[in-house]
């Protein structure tokens, strides 16, 4: 894969430019939203950026019951190629929802949730 880390730092660069020209930049970077920033360095990276996907994995397996991680995988990859977006993940086949979020997601709002890029 080749991605061009100089892409990706000016894109992280023009973005912080943007948020203190418009007055938005927090005076603690640490309040700086992550979310938005992944957004920013997304856009620099190939469409097959695999490990992109492994944060959402993790955060998927707090939410799904599953043996191993290759089930856990199966289940996400499942949600996010599921036909009907807005069916409730539990009605996916293989997929097993932790009893406290049962009824909670649709297979667009899990796949949001968890951050996963198709």
């Amino acid at each position: 894969m080749n991605v061009n880390v100089e892409n990706i730092a000016s894109a992280i660069k023009n973005y912080l430019i943007d948020l203190a020209v418009n007055d938005n930049l927090p005076m603690d970077l640490n309040d700086l939203n992550e979310i938005e920033i992944e957004e920013v360095i997304k856009t620099q990276l190939p469409t097959d950026c695999h490990f992109l996907n492994d944060k959402a994995i993790d955060k998927a397996s707090e939410l799904l019951s599953y043996g191993t991680h290759e089930e856990l995988v199966a289940m996400v990859e499942a949600i996010a190629n599921n036909e009907n977006q807005d069916e409730l993940i539990d009605y996916i086949d293989c997929v097993q929802v932790w009893e406290k979020i049962e009824f909670e997601f649709t297979c667009k709002e899990f796949i949001e949730n968890i951050g996963y890029v198709k």
